[in-house]
């Protein structure tokens, strides 16, 4: 206790730190929005689909030129609700309503197990791609988490290449085509940064106070299938703190 109280205090004197208490971080940051913007899920879909692909395969040259296909973070909606709002829009124009102005944002997690990242087939019809967004939608409202897969095997679709395709088939219906056809493409199972968590976990071992037979498998696993998750930190109604 002497040493924490030193630590305290040390930190309370330190001039690039700021000390909150939890309730302060709750009132700060603990409210989220109720709704996504069109504008919001418009963007993002532009985002992960820009990548240039040919085919199955991301055309040559795409690494050396720095278009790598990715799973952006860094808005302010996560990967895992973006992907349930980019489903929603989709299912609310195949009702007949046309794509929303805004969908509810969805609490959800993440997959529990790791999504394929070659889909087991390379394209699907309107009305099957309009099922599959059905299957998305009840697999996250029985669970509160995002499916790795969806369809039989043989026939998967893992949730990185579904989100690729939600982000192209919402492109297109905001230009006002309403595809025949829907590609699936190979696609990250997780995002860039979920790669990094995973590493630090994995290095835990190394650290001089514990044990070094501590298996940190779980850890990473879930660490980087969570990374879905992630999303900057903002006040309410304020900008990215």
């Amino acid at each position: 206790w002497a040493n924490l109280r030193r630590l305290m205090r040390y930190l309370a004197r330190h001039e690039a730190v700021n000390i909150v208490t939890v309730p302060e971080l709750q009132a700060k940051y603990g409210t989220q929005p109720r709704e996504i913007p069109r504008t919001e899920l418009f963007s993002a879909a532009l985002e992960v689909s820009a990548a240039p692909y040919s085919g199955f395969y991301p055309v040559s040259g795409w690494r050396a030129r720095g278009q790598r296909p990715r799973i952006p973070t860094g808005r302010r909606f996560s990967p895992a609700e973006t992907v349930v709002g980019l489903a929603d829009s989709i299912l609310a124009f195949a009702r007949g309503e046309g794509l929303p102005a805004a969908v509810s944002r969805v609490e959800v997690l993440g997959p529990m197990e790791n999504p394929i990242t070659t889909p087991e087939v390379f394209e699907i019809s309107w009305d099957g791609f309009v099922c599959l967004c059905g299957e998305l939608r009840d697999w996250v409202t029985r669970r509160g988490y995002l499916p790795h897969d969806l369809g039989p095997r043989g026939q998967r679709v893992g949730l990185g290449t579904l989100y690729r395709a939600l982000a192209e088939a919402y492109c297109a219906l905001a230009e006002g085509t309403v595809p025949s056809v829907v590609e699936l493409r190979h696609f990250p199972r997780i995002p860039e940064e979920g790669v990094l968590l995973g590493h630090a976990y994995q290095d835990i071992i190394d650290q001089a106070m514990m044990d070094p037979s501590l298996d940190t498998g779980r850890l990473v696993h879930y660490a980087r299938l969570q990374s879905w998750t992630l999303k900057p930190a903002y006040p309410p109604g304020g900008e990215l703190a």
